[in-house]
């Protein structure tokens, strides 16, 4: 459905006990030395980062699903592995405080963006790719829409949100699940259609015989980075 508060496009799902969140991909090659660290927010709000250092000056920020917790944020830290084998740095992360985005699509993705912020503060200048299912995939296009310095691309596996603002020249990677259990895949046209429309560099495939969440292929995530000189070593001066 549209959201009739003109929060975006909204899936079925959006409440965040709903749906089998899945596992995003498996581990492919070694992890390399993590480091946890917090971010601080007021009231007792925190925000974990699990950061696989490469020493990359691009950073694939993993935002899980649901109510966004350790547990899941442990689950997307097994795509580290493969990122890291592409030579990028990952930080996965996780809240005490549910989602960065409930179920009316209301968005605290301004955390996101402190996020990043910490990041760059304890690594030096860092851009990021935003790789984000269900409601991940969705606060990674709202923080996108939000503040497009330092993201140089967004990988939704999958989301249903079409930002309001103009996204032109974004690269963006959309993968629905053609069984998608919460019937996501109807919104597969309107989605691709819609980014489309708003200027971004859309790469979008319905997964034949995935469910929610589809595995991550390397084999085809790898490639798009380095079509669009999204590499690992290469930060854009501002």
């Amino acid at each position: 459905m549209f959201d009739k508060n003109g929060d975006g496009f909204l899936g079925a799902d959006e409440t965040p006990a709903q749906g089998n969140n899945g596992n995003p991909g498996q581990a492919n090659g070694q992890f390399p030395p993590e480091k946890v660290f917090t971010v601080k927010l007021a009231a007792n709000r925190n925000i974990g980062v699990i950061y696989n250092d490469r020493q990359s000056d691009v950073v694939v920020l993993l935002l899980p699903g649901a109510n966004q917790d350790k547990a899941l944020a442990r689950n997307y830290n097994m795509l580290a592995p493969g990122f890291n084998k592409l030579g990028y740095s990952t930080a996965s992360i996780y809240t005490n405080f549910g989602p960065l985005v409930d179920s009316r699509g209301h968005q605290n993705n301004k955390h996101l963006l402190r996020v990043m912020s910490a990041i760059k503060k304890r690594y030096g200048n860092r851009e990021f790719i935003l790789y984000g299912g269900s409601n991940g995939g969705r606060s990674a296009l709202q923080a996108a829409e939000r503040s497009r310095r330092g993201i140089r691309a967004v990988i939704a596996h999958p989301a249903v949100y079409l930002p309001k603002r103009n996204m032109k020249g974004l690269p963006v990677y959309l993968r629905i699940g053609a069984k998608d259990g919460l019937g996501w895949a109807k919104y597969f046209d309107r989605m691709s259609q819609g980014l489309t429309r708003l200027g971004a560099k859309v790469n979008a495939k319905l997964v034949p015989n995935a469910g929610h969440i589809p595995m991550a292929d390397m084999s085809q995530i790898g490639p798009w980075l380095k079509k669009h000189e999204i590499e690992p070593g290469k930060v854009v001066k501002p």
